[in-house]
């Protein structure tokens, strides 16, 4: 639980408990953050909650955690070009990424699994990380993928259309995309949408496998000159400016 400087309540309106305290640096992720709510940690106006989604004004009720006020912490913002074999997932198997930032409470915003590469966008800005990883925000994500063998034409177009994939164990046609063929079997693939390994999901689907992936950009967010496991500090306006 981290908890630096002071919160400001002025102008805040009613939230959802999970979201008040995760933007106030509690738990670096939303998950870490329900489970403070449901170990009984938290107390309003001296009444323990147990309802990450109870809706909160912090302007008139007192919020504490183990006893202590919240307090907010420094917003920080990266681009980081995620390695290989690094997880996006805290306490997985696999090393994880947030490692790179050690010294900054941060976390991914959405996932990569281990073996694909490419950028990440790492905040505690829990507001932020919600915003992006909207289902309801269509915000693109652009894929250079490394098949097993060329990709005929029909099977781009379909792709193109969107393919049935299995998602949380039913059929699921994925959204239009952007396909462009390159070198080598390589296909450069923009969405839309995150689903768990989407794009290997889709090219399974018309009968290739992905031997290599990264992620180039999300919105007009770039790579740039990043080298893999390399990052820059930007802010929160560059990243919604590029975004939206």
């Amino acid at each position: 639980i981290n908890q630096r400087g002071s919160f400001s309540i002025k102008n805040m309106i009613k939230q959802r408990l999970y979201q008040l305290l995760n933007e106030a640096g509690i738990g670096r992720t939303i998950h870490e953050t329900r489970e403070v709510i449901f170990q009984g940690l938290v107390t309003i106006d001296g009444k323990r909650c147990t309802r990450p989604d109870f809706q909160v004004d912090p302007a008139k009720k007192k919020v504490l955690v183990e006893g202590r006020p919240i307090v907010s912490e420094e917003k920080f913002y990266f681009l980081l070009n995620k390695p290989k074999g690094y997880s996006s997932q805290k306490y997985d198997r696999a090393p994880y990424v947030g490692t790179f930032l050690a010294r900054f409470p941060v976390s991914p915003v959405g996932r990569l699994d281990v073996n694909t590469t490419g950028l990440l966008i790492m905040t505690n800005d829990g507001k932020l990380s919600s915003f992006i990883t909207s289902p309801n925000r269509h915000i693109s994500k652009t894929y250079v993928a490394l098949l097993d063998k060329e990709v005929i034409d029909k099977q781009m177009y379909a792709l193109r259309q969107g393919v049935p994939i299995i998602v949380d164990e039913k059929e699921y046609i994925t959204l239009p995309a952007q396909v462009e063929r390159g070198k080598n079997k390589t296909i450069r693939i923009t969405i839309t949408e995150g689903k768990k390994r989407q794009i290997r999901l889709m090219f399974q689907s018309v009968g290739y496998t992905v031997k290599e992936l990264q992620r180039i950009s999300i919105g007009r967010l770039t790579l740039g000159t990043l080298g893999e496991g390399e990052w820059r500090r930007v802010t929160k306006d560059f990243i919604l400016k590029h975004l939206t």
